[in-house]
């Protein structure tokens, strides 16, 4: 109807299953706690035109956070998709996210307390990628690596904080404040207009024109009981050794000040 394809509605009643179906887990032990969910939407991509509307069920994706998505080759699928996950990791605050959402019966919607503060762990590459990072004072994540998204990492886009750390200097003190509402979507193509470094070995990967997660960084205030501490990133619980070293994890501020080695 109307130039838009429409997605199976056994589809979306899935999607409904699927997302209720997710526990929150500590380790490999589901918490004991019926109610405990950290999954809040889910959403299936489907090979269609979109027609006039970015998404189909716009109300009940607002209000159920359950949807579909179009996406067929050829079409504006791609830039509607990346503009709806824009919309959600730029939000000010979970509050805002979840202003709409009506929680399943029997639970109800709880966000972290306001002393609960997030640190992304992220890794560097390279002296150039470093370089970059200071010239620019952002870091950047990848949203479609074949390892997982970084937007599937718990609590990510709530962090007020990064901790970089590369396989020369596991131990690191390079910790930064994420400043305020800096979440946003770029290219491959246009991340290395920015003079980010190239890895030719990448050219011919699958996600060599991939997209990345930005945020802007500024220096911690002096005052910061962190600022200029050493921490050691393998002390902290979801750091991997070996070749997932580089893979980025978010921890609090409680367990960070415990990896501090001075």
């Amino acid at each position: 109807m109307d130039g838009k394809d429409a997605s199976p509605r056994d589809a979306i009643d899935e999607m409904h299953r699927y997302r209720d179906a997710i526990l929150y887990r500590r380790g490999d032990t589901i918490l004991q706690q019926p109610n405990r969910r950290e999954t809040i939407g889910a959403y299936v991509l489907f090979p269609g035109r979109s027609g006039n509307r970015s998404y189909e069920y716009k109300e009940k994706c607002e209000i159920e956070n359950i949807g579909a998505i179009p996406l067929l080759p050829g079409e504006d699928g791609e830039a509607k998709l990346l503009s709806f996950i824009q919309t959600i990791v730029t939000k000010r605050s979970p509050n805002e996210h979840l202003g709409k959402v009506i929680p399943t019966r029997g639970t109800t919607v709880v966000i972290g307390t306001a002393d609960m503060e997030y640190v992304i762990v992220g890794y560097c590459k390279s002296p150039e990628h470093w370089q970059w990072i200071q010239s620019n004072n952002k870091y950047n994540m990848r949203i479609d690596d074949k390892n997982g998204t970084v937007l599937g990492v718990p609590n990510l886009l709530y962090a007020k904080y990064v901790l970089i750390h590369s396989e020369r200097e596991p131990n690191t003190n390079k910790l930064f404040e994420i400043k305020p509402y800096s979440a946003q979507l770029c290219s491959r193509k246009k991340l290395l207009e920015s003079g980010y470094p190239s890895d030719d070995s990448a050219k011919n990967s699958p996600n060599a024109n991939g997209h990345y997660l930005i945020v802007s960084l500024s220096p911690v205030d002096k005052n910061n009981q962190l600022s200029g501490k050493l921490f050691d990133v393998s002390k902290l619980e979801g750091y991997k050794s070996g070749r997932q070293s580089g893979k980025t994890f978010v921890t609090t501020i409680n367990d960070l000040e415990k990896s501090i080695i001075s």
